[in-house]
């Protein structure tokens, strides 16, 4: 395909990657889920804490150039672009699976989780440390 023919179908750039990212929201909230309940069964360990295992096998790889959702809106400076409601429904998504894993939870708990969680995505990104993962787990361990 063309660039042209991309500019016809999307618009810009960042309509491309919007587009791209709606496409991918669903999947990887799926992908996300079925790994921390595996990495959970597995090691008998409070699925909320086998999150932050997931992450840090994530982190470790080649490929991790932080979050696609999160690196979106910060390239796209217009808030009122389609990329901000595609990565804000994805976050909304990643809040639900936090909420969904503290069954017990109360909502500043769920939100204190999904701070950190969100935190180590950018962090382990900026500073290229799969070890936020690791840091960041234990600090839910405290919390909780």
């Amino acid at each position: 395909m063309t660039k042209r023919t991309l500019y016809q179908h999307f618009g810009s750039k960042a309509g491309l990657i919007g587009a791209a990212l709606a496409a991918a929201d669903e999947p990887l909230l799926a992908g996300l889920r079925y790994a921390v309940y595996r990495q959970s069964d597995e090691t008998g360990e409070r699925p909320v804490l086998a999150l932050f295992d997931v992450l840090d096998h994530l982190f470790a790889t080649d490929q991790w150039r932080g979050c696609g959702f999160q690196n979106a809106t910060l390239e796209v400076a217009d808030r009122e672009h389609p990329v901000h409601e595609v990565a804000q429904r994805h976050l909304a998504g990643r809040r639900a699976l936090v909420a969904e894993l503290l069954p017990e939870g109360d909502p500043a708990t769920v939100d204190a989780v999904q701070l950190i969680f969100e935190g180590a995505m950018v962090l382990s990104a900026v500073q290229h440390d799969p070890g936020v993962a690791r840091r960041a787990k234990a600090a839910v361990a405290r919390l909780l």
